[in-house]
């Protein structure tokens, strides 16, 4: 996995909110932490970056709260 930078331009155009987006790659990095700790992950990658890499892919799934 590299390192680079994601293009944040398509993370911004995908939510209408920023700020959940940010939220959601903070939660998703949080739980890639996790599984690290767990050594149920790749210890080699940097879990900011791979949080938000899973949600421009759309891979975090999260649901609104009504």
């Amino acid at each position: 996995m590299s390192d680079e930078l994601p293009d944040f331009e398509t993370l911004w155009q995908r939510f209408d909110n920023k700020y959940l987006a940010v939220y959601l790659a903070a939660l998703e990095a949080r739980r890639i932490n996790d599984l690290k700790r767990k050594h149920l992950y790749d210890p080699n990658v940097n879990p900011i970056l791979e949080g938000i890499k899973r949600v421009i892919a759309g891979e975090v799934k999260w649901k609104r709260r009504e």
